[in-house]
């Protein structure tokens, strides 16, 4: 459960450092997670190899571009992105019940008679190896300890970090400094869901 989370939190942190508060986690890892499980199924042949990245991308996309509809919102017609990213997530959460009940139900459910709303199992080629027996602890926690280095250098040590990073601490300062206020505020949500989607 902590890796999810771990990601949730890099995604916040981004947006934070953007001065933007992203409230909007919580839908930025459902968007992402079915747009990941979506890929997931459609590509099943894939060699896992291959098919994992792609989950993976996938889920980072679908979480970028739900986070990008609060960013722009906000940067384009100044919406408050508390309000903005809660109600996304209630329309997430609307989403997913949908799609998990519809389009994406498993066809097992269905030919059951059952309907019961979850979507059928991702190919075992893409299932991450558990590091301790009888627990959940995956391999996805050094995923999720990589990426929090590269969001600690992303926003420490990258062109891209220091303007979000000002655009956060001082806006006037950062639009008088030449930087593109609305396009840093936006790109601080879309980056944070693209983490929260991971």
């Amino acid at each position: 459960k902590m890796t999810p989370l771990l990601l949730v939190g890099l995604g916040v942190c981004i947006s934070f450092r953007g001065g933007v508060i992203n409230i909007g986690g919580e839908g930025q890892l459902i968007v992402g997670a079915l747009g990941a499980t979506a890929a997931g199924l459609a590509l099943r042949t894939a060699p896992g190899w291959l098919l994992l990245p792609i989950s993976l991308l996938a889920g980072a996309l679908a979480g970028a571009a739900w986070g990008g509809i609060a960013g722009v919102l906000k940067a384009r017609l100044n919406v408050n992105e508390i309000l903005s990213t809660i109600m996304l997530n209630a329309i997430a959460l609307q989403l997913m019940n949908w799609l998990l009940r519809n389009p994406m139900l498993d066809p097992a459910q269905r030919a059951a008679g059952t309907h019961i709303p979850q979507t059928e199992a991702l190919p075992e080629s893409i299932w991450l190896t558990k590091l301790v027996p009888r627990t959940q602890l995956h391999t996805g926690i050094f995923l999720a300890l990589a990426l929090a280095v590269l969001v600690y250098f992303l926003l420490w040590r990258t062109t891209l970090g220091y303007r979000i990073r000002m655009v956060g601490l001082n806006p006037s300062a950062a639009r008088y400094a030449g930087i593109r206020v609305p396009t840093y505020v936006a790109l601080s949500l879309i980056l944070g869901g693209a983490f929260a989607g991971l």
